[in-house]
């Protein structure tokens, strides 16, 4: 499945946003995710958070190919 990222035209009804074409379920799971996230940035009051984002994109994206 191909990532659609939010197009701020957000409907509630159904199973499906209009907006994305993503399910609500996802998109609530999304939000957490990133609420998860914020507060380990927050916790360790990175310098560079951008830098962590990184590693945490590269490391993510290598555990999910190795298996």
């Amino acid at each position: 499945m191909k990532f659609s990222p939010c197009a701020s035209k957000c409907s509630g009804e159904g199973t499906y946003c209009k907006g994305c074409n993503r399910t609500h379920d996802e998109i609530n799971e999304t939000k957490a995710l990133v609420a998860v996230i914020i507060v380990h940035l927050r916790k360790y009051n990175y310098d560079d958070p951008e830098n962590f984002l990184k590693m945490l994109a590269l490391k993510s994206l290598k555990r999910m190919r190795s298996g």
